[in-house]
């Protein structure tokens, strides 16, 4: 196995880390990875297009990128990155969660901003939740499916509320009142 790659799979669910920097660029532009819905996480300076819009990160940054979707990476940054790729079967919640299915707010919103901008905290968050999944992967425990989706929601999860932050009116979407006790 490619000690820059960690991947899990059971039946037709696959998730996989692509650990790169810019030695191994090319690796990441190929269509190996098409396929896959995408979750990019680079260090600031990082030059990419996403579906031939151009991004040049200011900040370490997460992108989220669907299958169908155009991604090139031009420079690496300023440390490594890692892309997160994982099919349909793995994670795609179609009926429930909508915001933060395959389909949601950030892998097809109708703002065309499939990026966020991580301050410290949000970017321990991240980096954080990245590492669990990559130690899940790795123990290839019979509870690791779970445990890794798990992560990934969170993520996912985490991730809308940053891009609602950094890109929406707070009156456009009120806060919940529900308290949990």
């Amino acid at each position: 196995m490619d000690t820059n790659n960690r991947s899990f799979e059971a039946a037709y669910k696959k998730l996989g880390l692509y650990h790169f920097d810019s030695s191994d660029i090319d690796s990441v532009n190929t269509a190996r990875f098409q396929p896959y819905i995408k979750v990019l996480f680079v260090p600031k300076g990082c030059e990419l297009t996403v579906d031939f819009k151009e991004y040049k990160t200011r900040h370490p940054s997460l992108f989220f990128i669907n299958s169908n979707q155009y991604l090139s990476i031009a420079k690496a940054g300023s440390g490594p990155a890692t892309l997160l790729y994982y099919n349909r079967d793995f994670y795609c919640v179609q009926i429930h969660d909508r915001e933060v299915a395959c389909d949601g707010l950030l892998f097809n919103n109708i703002f065309a901003i499939p990026s966020i901008e991580l301050g410290k905290d949000e970017h321990l968050q991240a980096q954080t939740l990245f590492d669990r999944m990559r130690e899940e992967i790795a123990q290839q425990d019979s509870s690791a499916e779970e445990m890794i989706r798990t992560y990934l929601k969170q993520l996912i999860i985490l991730s809308t509320r940053y891009w609602k932050k950094q890109n929406l009116n707070r009156q456009t979407f009120p806060q919940n009142k529900t308290r949990i006790s």
